[in-house]
């Protein structure tokens, strides 16, 4: 079953590309930006529940209202912190990080009983304006286009994280057409309204505090349990990956025979994923996530006319 997703994952960028992606090797870590994710390879990235994108973004974080954690740990009696996890956003596209703000401000706070499935949609949407949401980059095919709402992706991206690492049941996820610069891919998670949806179950005896803020443009967010999760490991291997084509646009903007770079361009890949999870008797579970298709997106340069 596995190898027949994978077959069809390589079906899906074949024909959205027409390129025949080449077999690479697995990708070397996880420190990867967008340019460097398409030209190289390497061998199994295994991913830690320490050793993440940023530096560590899975250390406990230093929220600015650290009262009302308290308090909201003590009411719910969830004093464990099961897992937390940040991401930076380098560079914010309109206002995208109005967008995660207003996010993170809503989800702080929420409760997750035991056995209740959480629902990002039900719990921060609709993505609207009526709502406060304001313009922020959506992905359209392969490309970035402004949209209401755009940015609420990197709250599901650090959720479906938080959530893997706590050893939750996954319900619904979905990943972006492309890769992303703020989690490894195989990590992120995406979201429709009505359409796309990141869901889990509580799985646990106990409630789950989720705490969430927004420090500078760094997202910080954790867990709050009755019960430390068995330790969690992440693992991707690099099953094929198409190197992005460049785009020639000619303008009247820049001096004739002059160039600039507008967007540096993204490698598609397919990678598969899993987790291993290791119990109190150091046996070792390994559960797949399944294997996530990313296309290629162009590299665009403008040349003066």
């Amino acid at each position: 079953m596995r190898k027949k997703k994978q077959q069809v994952c390589i079906l899906i960028l074949l024909l959205i590309t027409g390129v025949l992606p080449f077999v690479g090797n697995r990708i070397e870590n996880n420190n990867m930006n967008k340019s460097e994710l398409s030209s190289r390879a390497g061998k199994d990235m295994t991913v830690p529940n320490g050793d993440q994108i940023p530096k560590d973004p899975t250390r406990p974080h230093p929220w600015k209202d650290t009262y009302r954690v308290e308090v909201l740990k003590e009411k719910y009696d969830t004093p464990v912190l099961m897992a937390s996890y940040q991401a930076t956003i380098s560079n914010p596209f309109l206002d995208e990080m109005h967008n995660v703000r207003l996010a993170a401000d809503h989800l702080a706070g929420t409760v997750v009983q035991s056995g209740e499935v959480f629902s990002q949609n039900n719990t921060l949407g609709p993505y609207t304006e009526g709502r406060g949401f304001m313009y922020g980059g959506v992905f359209t095919g392969n490309r970035v286009e402004p949209g209401i709402g755009g940015g609420v992706c990197k709250i599901a991206s650090l959720l479906y994280n938080l959530a893997v690492l706590s050893d939750l049941e996954i319900i619904e996820r979905h990943p972006h057409f492309m890769t992303v610069p703020y989690v490894p891919p195989g990590q992120d998670a995406t979201v429709n309204y009505g359409v796309l949806d990141l869901r889990f179950r509580n799985n646990t005896s106990g409630p789950i505090l989720i705490w969430a803020e927004i420090q500078g443009n760094t997202i910080h967010m954790a867990f709050y349990g009755r019960q430390m999760p068995l330790k969690v490991t992440w693992h991707h291997q690099t099953l094929n990956r198409i190197d992005f084509e460049t785009k020639i646009q000619y303008t009247s903007s820049i001096q004739a025979g002059e160039e600039r770079e507008v967007y540096q361009g993204v490698g598609g890949v397919v990678v598969q994923n899993w987790v291993t999870i290791e119990t109190p008797d150091n046996d070792i579970i390994r559960r797949d996530l399944g294997t996530d298709c990313y296309i290629p997106s162009p590299r665009i340069i403008e040349r003066g006319k």
